[in-house]
């Protein structure tokens, strides 16, 4: 929702995104827990475990920007993960 403001309906009732949102968050530090058990169990397949590592990445540190590594003159750190399997 970034550049939208947030309207009440008059008299101050949330609009039924904000009740959404709100039923959807109490649910957001079971679920984190729930992408670390995945992204770090032996049980899943390694697509399964990259993709929950990918949503938790994005959640804590945002989506990769589209510029060149580095190109905002911040540190480049890589995370190489190895599923097991060999190539």
């Amino acid at each position: 929702m970034v550049g939208r403001k947030r309207q009440k309906r008059s008299g101050g009732v949330d609009t039924p995104e904000e009740d959404l949102a709100r039923l959807a968050r109490q649910y957001g530090p079971e679920a984190i827990v729930n992408l670390a058990s995945i992204a770090m169990g032996e049980a899943e397949s390694g697509s399964v475990r990259v993709a929950a590592l990918r949503e938790l990445l994005e959640r804590g540190f945002g989506r990769p920007g589209r510029g060149a590594p580095g190109s905002d003159g911040q540190t480049v750190t890589y995370v190489i993960v190895d599923d097991g399997y060999e190539n």
